[in-house]
């Protein structure tokens, strides 16, 4: 009997055939029809048939041997990998892919969010959150309190399959699990309480951040990186100009989480009027972006005085959503 090994994912695959088959299920000679060379499929699972690789699309299964392109493993934290022609797949290796370079562990999954030591052995390349190589940011002294360092990409795992320590975060340009989005949350509410914000106001903000961005600093809006035309970040800063100019003029790297706390930090003292984000709307949200800060009203009212004041967003009819968001960080951080 064959061995079924199945996987959730969500991958975006190019044909590399002259002429592939869609078929009714693996294996199987029920033809659906058939895709040409460079045609573009979504796949949203992946089957191994006793080592023979099938894709699930929307009108059948594809043989895995004759595409190419990013899959993400849903089961495993959502981590990436990258399938070629013949079901290969780069491992414990560095690979450009589409003019950008990245780099696979042992285990052939994306390192995401880290430094990575250089053949040189003195220097460490930093990998974004989409595991993009960023030359100017590399160091030979990375913060190993605050992020993963990876000594030897060829013998180490990409996937750890843990959540981060207390002191790291997540930053996926992707949907956030409940469980990730906690954890961030509890991120920012230490960072800010040691600021001086009052708990209410911090989940205030948190609950608008779960609507923009997942509470992700690696969020790009509609996933769409680079964009520098639309929004970024915890609070979706837009245009994503207005985080990344203000970073490199502070020599910070945008998408890290306390660059972007640093930025609200910032934007409630400034009174510069290109760098105010937060404008108090009387009589109904009076308050000062630095009384908001203080503020010990309810974290749904301060949530709504947040997604007014500070988010204003085209449908501003979420009170109710971001106000019930707000509640529930409060009850469930510490």
């Amino acid at each position: 009997m064959a061995t079924w090994y199945k996987i959730n994912a969500s991958a975006k695959l190019t044909v590399r055939a002259d002429s592939l088959n869609v078929r009714s299920g693996p294996q199987l000679y029920d033809f659906v029809k058939s895709v040409k060379a460079g045609e573009v499929v979504q796949a949203t699972e992946r089957a191994l048939i006793s080592g023979d690789p099938w894709f699930h699309i929307s009108d059948g299964w594809i043989s895995g041997k004759y595409v190419e392109g990013w899959v993400k493993d849903n089961n495993n934290n959502n981590s990436w990998w990258y399938v070629e022609k013949n079901y290969g797949y780069p491992s414990a290796t560095w690979r450009t892919i589409g003019g950008k370079d990245y780099c696979f562990g042992k285990d052939a999954y994306l390192f995401v969010y880290c430094y990575i030591k250089a053949a040189d052995g003195v220097n460490y390349y930093w990998v974004d959150d989409d595991g993009v190589y960023m030359p100017e940011y590399t160091t030979k002294t990375p913060d190993r309190n605050k992020y993963r360092v990876v000594e030897n990409y060829a013998t180490e795992n990409a996937y750890s399959g843990a959540a981060p320590s207390a002191d790291k975060v997540y930053a996926r340009n992707d949907y956030q699990t409940e469980s990730q989005m906690k954890v961030n949350a509890q991120y920012i509410l230490n960072y800010l309480r040691a600021k001086g914000w009052t708990k209410n106001a911090v989940c205030g903000m948190l609950g608008n951040m779960q609507s923009e961005s997942t509470i992700s600093p690696g969020r790009w809006q509609d996933g769409d990186a680079g964009n520098m035309n639309l929004g970024v970040g915890l609070t979706q800063w837009t245009k994503a100009t207005k985080l990344y100019d203000w970073a490199a003029k502070n020599n910070l790297y945008p998408l890290d989480m306390d660059t972007q706390l640093k930025r609200i930090l910032f934007e409630v003292t400034t009174t510069d009027p290109n760098e105010i984000q937060y404008t108090p709307k009387s009589p109904q949200y009076p308050l000062t972006f630095q009384q908001f800060t203080k503020s010990t009203q309810t974290p749904y009212d301060l949530a709504c005085a947040f997604l007014h004041c500070y988010e204003k967003p085209k449908n501003s009819q979420q009170d109710a959503t971001r106000g019930a968001q707000a509640t529930e960080w409060f009850n469930a951080l510490s």
